[in-house]
C-alpha cells in the first residue's frame, strides 16, 4: 500500500517538474525568436534627430532668458533708451523707449510697431551660428565612433513665437552611416517654454494705448491677461517705467515710455 501511494507521488512529482520545464522552454523561445527593433550603436538610444532637438532647444531657452534680460533686445544697449535708477536700485540700468517722443504735446511713436516679429527676428538672428554648432558637434561625436556623417545641402530653419513657448523648426538633410547601416535625417524639431509671448501682447497693447491716448489702462490689461502683471512707474522726468512680469516664471521686462509731455510753465 506505501508502495502505491510513493508511486503517485513520484508520478506526480515528475509531471511538475516536466510542466516547468516545458514552461522554460516556451519562455526561451519566445525571447530567442521575437523580432527585435534595428538598433545602430552609439546612436541608440537617443536619435541624431533628438540629437539635434535638444541642442536647440537648450540654445533657444538662453536667447529667450538673454532677451527677458535685456528687455525683448539682444543687447543690454538699447540705442534709444532711458538710463535711470527704477524704485533707487543701484546702478543705473538703461530700459528702452518703445514709445518716445523729444517733443512736447505730442503723441509717443512706438519704436518696434511690430514686437512679435522683432522678438521672432531677434531670436533667428542669434540661434543661426548655434545650429550650425549643433550640427557640427553631432557630426563630431558619431565619427569618433566610427559613424559616416554627410550633409546635402544648407540649413533652413523657421522661428514662431507661440504662447507660452517658442517653436523652431529646422531642415537639413543628413545621413548617417555604419557597415550596411544607413539613416537619413531631415528634420528636426523644437518647443521651448518662454514667457515672450505673453508678454509681448501685453506690451504691444500698453504701447497702443500710450500712442493713442498718452496713458494705458493696465489693470483691464491685466484682467484681459491673468498669467500677466504690470506695475507703471511715474520718474517724475516725464516718464514711465513699466514693469510686465510673467507670474508663473516671475521673469519681468521692464522698458520706457515718453510722450505727450507738457511744456514747463514760464516763470514770472
Amino acid at each position: 500500500m506505501d508502495d502505491k501511494i510513493n508511486n503517485k507521488k513520484a508520478q506526480v512529482t515528475i509531471f511538475i517538474i516536466i510542466g516547468v520545464l516545458i514552461v522554460v522552454a516556451i519562455i526561451l523561445i519566445f525571447t530567442l525568436y521575437r523580432e527585435k527593433p534595428e538598433i545602430i550603436p552609439g546612436i541608440q538610444p537617443k536619435e541624431p534627430n533628438q540629437n539635434i532637438a535638444q541642442c536647440v532647444n537648450e540654445q533657444v531657452e538662453k536667447i529667450s532668458n538673454l532677451l527677458v534680460e535685456n528687455n525683448f533686445y539682444s543687447t543690454p544697449d538699447p540705442i534709444l533708451y532711458k538710463e535711470f535708477a527704477y524704485k533707487d536700485e543701484i546702478p543705473f540700468k538703461k530700459y528702452p523707449y518703445l514709445c518716445f517722443t523729444p517733443n512736447t504735446r505730442a503723441r509717443c511713436i512706438i519704436q518696434e510697431p511690430v514686437l512679435m516679429t522683432h522678438l521672432e527676428g531677434e531670436v533667428y538672428n542669434l540661434l543661426g551660428s548655434k545650429i550650425e554648432e549643433c550640427f557640427s558637434n553631432l557630426k563630431l561625436d558619431l565619427e569618433n565612433e566610427g559613424y559616416a556623417v554627410e550633409f546635402d545641402g544648407g540649413t533652413n530653419y523657421s522661428v514662431q513665437m507661440l504662447p507660452g513657448a517658442i517653436k523652431t523648426e529646422v531642415k537639413r538633410k543628413m545621413r548617417v552611416t555604419k557597415s550596411s547601416s544607413e539613416r537619413d535625417f531631415e528634420k528636426y524639431g523644437s518647443y521651448v517654454q518662454s514667457p515672450l509671448y505673453d508678454m509681448a501682447i501685453a506690451t504691444t497693447e500698453i504701447l497702443y494705448q500710450e500712442a493713442r491716448y498718452c496713458n494705458s489702462d493696465y489693470v483691464l490689461i491685466m484682467r484681459q491677461s491673468p498669467k500677466i502683471e504690470i506695475d507703471k512707474f511715474q520718474t517724475g522726468d516725464d516718464n514711465k517705467i513699466y514693469t510686465v512680469k510673467d507670474t508663473k516664471t516671475e521673469k519681468l521686462i521692464r522698458f520706457a515710455v515718453r510722450g505727450c509731455v507738457l511744456p514747463t510753465p514760464k516763470q514770472f
